[in-house]
């Protein structure tokens, strides 16, 4: 099921870049303003997405993406002022309906009927790979930790996730020794500003220890590339190593939110 949902994700990405462009040449090579419409429908959320994911965290907490969803409203009234039934109404008719069906799947990926809840309280037993491939689980040194688990490499909001961490890390609101970022299959090039400022980077290949805690989504990443996944979460460890708090997001695109857990991670300082 999420194997079919990532496929439709990345070939989204696709159609978009290519009606993008497709668009752009109509509109600046024959002066078809109204071109506008589709550019307008395709372009914003991939865009954002690109934005989000290489420079800034921009981010709303509106799942359905209002601006996103504001701008293909604009471009369908474009698309109707021709009055005409041809290629550039039924390209943003595409576009919009490629764009709802886009937003109802990442913002409502409820577990399947294959997905188990997991048992977080086996996290301290569960064993992962560190950035050197050796075998890495969390000490007994009773200190306390946080745990985050990031959905892909080529997902936007794992990308902004990190740049938060590495944000609290910088303002040493949270030591780097008692963070510990998990990653599916690999870790992404952008992990490295994280690991120069001591950050634990751990990544699970086989899937069977995030698997162990309901986490593990095979064939399941949204970005352009196939490869699994992980279903966001965050895992506060204390003393004597008990999960104090476990927080799964709902979906992949807005992982829990480390702002509303402040006054837990005091504890970690």
């Amino acid at each position: 099921m999420f194997f079919l949902k990532a496929s439709f994700i990345r070939l989204y990405g696709l159609l978009a870049l290519m009606v993008c462009g497709w668009s752009l040449w109509r509109l600046l090579g024959h002066s078809e303003w109204l071109w506008l419409a589709p550019l307008l429908v395709w372009g914003p959320l991939w865009l954002l997405n690109a934005c989000r994911y290489l420079w800034c965290n921009v981010a709303y907490r509106d799942e359905r993406e209002a601006p996103v969803m504001a701008l293909a409203l604009i471009g369908m009234a474009l698309a109707l002022l021709t009055g005409e039934r041809d290629l550039l109404l039924w390209t943003t008719l595409l576009g919009l309906f490629c764009l709802l069906f886009y937003v109802l799947l990442a913002s409502a990926l409820t577990r399947g009927v294959r997905e188990s809840l997991g048992d977080p309280q086996q996290l301290p037993n569960l064993g992962f790979q560190d950035a050197q491939g050796k075998s890495a689980s969390l000490p007994t040194d009773g200190e306390p930790r946080l745990l985050v688990f990031f959905h892909s490499s080529a997902n936007p909001y794992s990308r902004m996730n990190a740049r938060e961490l590495q944000s609290l890390v910088e303002r040493e609101l949270l030591p780097p020794a008692a963070l510990v970022c998990v990653f599916p299959d690999r870790l992404p090039g952008w992990s490295q500003a994280l690991c120069s400022r001591g950050v634990n980077c751990w990544v699970d290949r086989e899937g069977h220890s995030c698997g162990q805690l309901g986490l593990w989504l095979r064939g399941g990443a949204s970005g352009l590339f196939a490869g699994n996944a992980l279903r966001p979460a965050v895992a506060i460890v204390g003393p004597q190593n008990k999960v104090e708090h476990w927080q799964v997001a709902a979906n992949y695109r807005m992982p829990p939110c480390l702002t509303d857990l402040s006054h837990k991670l005091r504890a970690l300082r």
